[in-house]
Formats: structure tokens, sequence, C-alpha cells
């Protein structure tokens, strides 16, 4: 049998504003269960860190997304499934 579950997207940009024109950057694209757990994630700009080390960076793509999934799960589940972080 199938299973289906609800399924997050969850897009963060970043707006940069120029004298000529307007820049919309996407850092991260996350896909995430109910459940809290990543299915896809695609980083296009590592997040923020102190040191810049490699644990460093996960340790903070793991808080980023547990506060996207608590965000999520607050939300009425009249609102959409897309997230803009």
């Amino acid at each position: 049998s199938l299973h289906c579950s609800t399924l997050f997207l969850v897009v963060s940009c970043r707006i940069q504003s120029t004298s000529l024109c307007t820049i919309i950057m996407i850092r991260f694209f996350l896909l995430q269960n109910r459940q809290g757990k990543t299915r896809l994630s695609k980083w296009y700009v590592p997040p923020p860190s102190g040191s810049g080390t490699a644990s460093t960076a996960e340790a903070e793509k793991t808080r980023v997304e547990a506060e996207v999934h608590r965000l999520v799960t607050a939300r009425d589940k009249k609102y959409t499934n897309f997230i803009e972080y």
C-alpha cells in the first residue's frame, strides 16, 4: 500500500535593492513532511555561521530546519503548504 503524507515547501529568499533593479536570491529550499523529517534540501548559499567550519554549518542547517518545522506545524491547516522563511 502507498503511504501519503503532507509535504511542506519552504523557500528562503533575500532581496537586494540597487539603484537599477531588485535582486531576489533563493538561499535554500526545503521539503519536509508533517513529522519534521526533511525529505529534500538544497542550499544555494551556506547558512551564516561564526567560524565557518563544516560542522558549524551543518548544525546551523539543522537548527533552521527545526525552526521551520515549528513554524509550519503552528499554522492553521487552511493555509497553503508553501512558506517563505
